[in-house]
């Protein structure tokens, strides 16, 4: 694609023969890996990475109002995630800090403006029930989450 400076390799070989790196990128390709792997995959993440450098990653948002499509739809998928379970990861592997953030419609064009919209009422009477239900409204709600660690 003339992208310079891009790479595409097996996670753990080119994490074992990397140099140290400012950013890693793992889009739809955690999930994939058993939590066991995860986390020792992680872990070299953290080593390959300069102080103050960023992994970024896009998983399935186990607490997603829609999850299920996600997560389900792909047989090869073996975890997901939450908020809360990307801060235990990041913090037992080394990450300093973690923010997660939703993947949600872009109001971009007419069309876009109007699936914000209808997707911030929808998650507005989610985070209504979830209250009633656990007294904590808080969370992401898109099918996936975009989660980023800072060693």
């Amino acid at each position: 694609m003339g992208i310079e400076g891009l790479l595409v390799a097996d996670a753990r070989q080119f994490l074992a023969t990397a140099v140290d790196v400012d950013c890693i990128i793992m889009r739809d390709v955690v999930e994939h890996f058993t939590r066991q792997e995860v986390f020792e995959l992680l872990l070299l993440v953290v080593q390959k990475l300069k102080p103050g450098g960023r992994f970024i990653m896009q998983v399935p948002n186990g607490e997603g109002i829609f999850f299920s499509s996600i997560f389900y739809g792909d047989y090869t998928h073996e975890v997901a995630y939450s908020v809360s379970s990307v801060r235990q990861l990041f913090l037992n592997v080394g990450f300093h800090s973690s923010q997660c953030f939703p993947t949600g419609p872009v109001p971009r064009s007419l069309r876009g403006k109007l699936r914000y919209w209808l997707w911030a009422i929808k998650v507005f009477h989610h985070r209504f029930w979830k209250m009633v239900e656990t007294g904590n409204p808080a969370g992401i709600f898109t099918s996936n989450l975009i989660a980023v660690g800072i060693k």
